[in-house]
């Protein structure tokens, strides 16, 4: 089984980067967008399992 897909939406980006690293150590794939217009975009091309 693939691991989930997250989207991370975060402009901070000692925040974002903690977060993903986070989610990544627990096994998820992640993708990060440090807009909501990037956002929505990746949301669009990727289809994530969470954003």
């Amino acid at each position: 089984m693939s691991p989930m897909h997250v989207l991370l939406v975060e402009d901070d980006p000692v925040i974002r980067e903690a977060t993903q690293l986070a989610l990544e150590r627990d096994g998820f794939k992640v993708t990060v967008a440090e807009d909501g217009l990037a956002g929505l975009d990746a949301y669009r091309a990727q289809a994530p399992d969470v954003a």
